[in-house]
């Protein structure tokens, strides 16, 4: 069988214990953030569904509790993905040094 790749013609780079545990680190924490998320969304399905029942007998109260939940779950959501990008930025400074 041909070897279609020539695997002599570059050196890989090379690899520390620090390079891994920085990925690992990394991974964990986009782990993290994602878990955060989707942590709070039982409470904001269940806000939601009580505005909904409430919607007939007080509808000023309901259409607050929607927005604010609403507000909330956007709230969650860019602070994981600011958390992220701010996670990654670092690992890539760190990496560098």
């Amino acid at each position: 069988m041909r070897n279609i790749y020539d695997f002599e013609a570059e050196k890989p780079p090379a690899l520390n214990e620090n390079m891994l545990r920085d990925t690992l680190e990394k991974k964990r924490s986009k782990r993290l953030a994602l878990l955060l998320v989707f942590a709070n969304l039982p409470i904001y399905v269940s806000c939601l569904m009580i505005a909904s029942r409430l919607y007939e007998s007080e509808p000023m109260v309901s259409l607050f509790c929607m927005a604010f939940v609403i507000v909330l779950a956007v709230g969650s959501a860019l602070t994981a993905a600011i958390f992220s990008i701010k996670e990654e930025k670092k690992y890539e400074l760190d990496c560098r040094a």
